[in-house]
């Protein structure tokens, strides 16, 4: 049986900037210029400045900055302040299809990793378009057709996001 980590990671690891078409690619600048304006105003918050501060005592290796604070910690560490910082004030992007904010997951995942490994900046954009789409892709069937348009499909989707963008930046065994 195959685990859904390894078919998150396959997915990810195979995905080509030619797979997605025009109205992803729009989606996803828009998204990006909506997700860096809400966490450039939510820097100063309470929870931007508490999971900053958490990350930073982690004393992890320095592979990637937070970017309210501009310090170097882990890149797990900066995935988590800065998706943290990015949705703290919910005002960032909501993909209808499923009702979620999948940038607050898969980018801050896809800039700390990338960041971690010297990536360029297309297979950044790439890893962050992987983990839109794995979001889409899981979470939309379980949307039921009459939840009210404003309702959160679930606290899944940073998790799903999060995992269709890890496995495409490296070389990953799945057991």
């Amino acid at each position: 049986m195959v685990s859904i980590t390894k078919l998150f990671g396959s997915y990810g690891a195979n995905c080509k900037l030619n797979d997605f078409n025009d109205e992803m690619k729009f989606f996803t600048k828009m998204s990006i210029l909506d997700w860096c304006g809400v966490a450039y105003a939510a820097k100063k918050e309470p929870v931007s400045r508490i999971v900053s501060e958490m990350v930073m005592e982690e004393k992890g290796v320095n592979q990637a900055t937070v970017i309210s604070s501009g310090h170097r910690v882990s890149s797990r560490g900066a995935a988590l302040a800065n998706g943290a910082t990015g949705h703290a004030l919910d005002y960032d992007d909501t993909h209808f299809l499923f009702v979620g904010h999948p940038t607050s997951s898969a980018l801050p995942t896809a800039l700390a990793l990338g960041e971690e490994l010297n990536s360029s900046i297309e297979d950044i954009l790439l890893a962050y378009m992987a983990g839109v789409g794995r979001l889409g892709a899981v979470l939309a069937p379980l949307r039921p057709p009459d939840t009210p348009g404003d309702a959160h499909t679930g606290p899944h989707s940073p998790w799903h996001g999060s995992a269709g963008v890890g496995p495409w930046s490296r070389e990953i065994e799945f057991n």
